[in-house]
């Protein structure tokens, strides 16, 4: 049995979507939590370790601020090639990783896959 379908109505996947909020509204609430959100987000990933059973004597221990004045008994970075090597190398291959995705990309949206 073959269904006849009419692909004129179906939804063109690539057609703009329409926000559901008026343009007004949907501005003052991105904005509202542009503003909200990073704050919210500080303080619960300052606070959240110490709140945490069974691990927050180890959080007490472990996370000593430091306020950019390191001194030698509270602190504890590796100060080493190894430190630095890795966070060179991760940043090279996320760097590399973005320029593909980038330069593979087009501007075409019915060469898009979904």
């Amino acid at each position: 049995m073959i269904l006849d379908t009419d692909v004129s109505s179906s939804t063109d996947i690539f057609s703009p979507v329409k926000p559901s909020l008026p343009s007004s509204l949907h501005r003052l609430s991105t904005m509202a939590l542009t503003v909200l959100l990073p704050p919210a987000i500080l303080a619960f990933s300052l606070h959240f370790p110490f709140f945490i059973p069974y691990v927050s004597s180890a959080a007490l221990s472990t996370y000593i601020p430091a306020s950019y004045h390191y001194d030698d008994v509270h602190t504890r970075f590796d100060n080493t090639a190894w430190t630095y090597g890795t966070d060179y190398f991760l940043t090279a291959v996320m760097g590399t990783i973005a320029w593909l995705l980038l330069s593979s990309s087009s501007t075409d949206p019915s060469s898009q896959r979904l």
